[in-house]
């Protein structure tokens, strides 16, 4: 079961796991990926991986990505 979300107003790609879980890729943001038991424990995880990754990209002043709608 493949499906799309948003978090933090990024898009989020989820797809079950062949092992077992859920896998969360943000592709709007390179290596922002993340994983968890159940689709509430991947969105929890993947929304704090783009914070994460965000602050990140601003500490090392790169630009962050355009085309997010609504954050928060």
């Amino acid at each position: 079961m493949d499906r799309v979300g948003r978090t933090l107003g990024f898009p989020v790609l989820y797809e079950a796991d062949e092992t077992g879980g859920y896998v969360a890729k943000c592709p709007l943001i390179q290596g922002c990926y993340s994983q968890g038991d159940t689709l509430a424990e991947a969105e929890a995880s993947i929304r704090e991986c783009i914070l994460l990754c965000l602050d990140d990209m601003e500490e090392q002043g790169e630009e962050l990505p355009t085309g997010v709608v609504g954050r928060g």
